[in-house]
């Protein structure tokens, strides 16, 4: 009894189908994989647009203060430039003491930071366990500092929006600019631009005066109108052109 064996053009036959299977598996499972930068947009997002708020709204951090004479409000929020409500301060989270920016003694609290306009961003690198939170060289009240998934922050006052600071009878601007870089130094290192930077590394956020946050770029209000995908951003850069 003879062995029967494969033909040359059945073994092509069978790699071909082979190969079409393989080709269209991988493109289904590469459409199942979650984009990673948006994925780390939306987590970075959802953690400031969490602990924001939390701690501007936080009376011993950022404490009020009204007029005597008229008893409109004059101080809060981040406008509220004191480091810490003198009445309350034993109530402060002890996370903030943990490197010694704030110290405890004695039921009292001291303080290393010199600049009022970067307790904000210490208060948040603390909520992001961060642990190299320093002054930005390269900026006026502004601090950098990197997140355990690798992100680099850098929160500064918004350009021009000082001026109007302590206008809390009229329209308060004053707002946190907050950069993330998703990837740490790697390039590119730009934001959204539909015609040089199509695939951004970077993205912006606005902190308000009471912790409310807001994309600052067109690719981040792309990403949180398509919240529920994260498999494919193509949707996403369409919409940021059309925006």
């Amino acid at each position: 009894m003879k062995n029967k064996a494969f033909t040359l053009a059945e073994v092509l036959i069978t790699l071909g189908i082979v190969g079409v299977v393989a080709a269209l598996t991988i493109s289904g499972i590469a459409k199942l994989k979650p984009d990673e930068s948006k994925v780390k947009y939306m987590n970075a997002y959802n953690s400031l647009a969490n602990l924001a708020p939390e701690i501007v709204n936080d009376e011993t951090l950022f404490p009020k203060f009204y007029d005597d004479s008229t008893g409109k409000l004059t101080s809060a929020g981040l406008v509220s430039l004191r480091i810490f409500n003198a009445l309350d301060r034993t109530a402060i989270d002890p996370i903030y003491f943990k490197d010694g920016m704030f110290t405890l003694k004695d039921g009292k609290v001291s303080d290393t930071i010199t600049n009022p306009y970067l307790k904000f961003d210490y208060l948040l690198s603390r909520r992001l366990n961060a642990s190299d939170f320093k002054i930005n060289p390269k900026v006026t009240n502004s601090s950098i500092f990197t997140t355990p998934d690798g992100i680099i922050w850098t929160v500064q006052n918004e350009p021009g929006s000082i001026g109007s600071a302590l206008d809390l009878e009229g329209s308060p601007n004053y707002r946190k600019m907050v950069t993330i870089d998703i990837n740490g130094d790697k390039a590119p290192n730009c934001t959204y631009n539909a015609s040089s930077c199509k695939k951004p590394d970077q993205f912006i956020f606005y902190v308000a005066m009471f912790g409310d946050v807001q994309p600052g770029d067109k690719l981040g209000q792309a990403f949180l109108m398509n919240s529920s995908d994260m498999h494919n951003i193509d949707k996403d850069r369409a919409k940021a052109n059309s925006l």
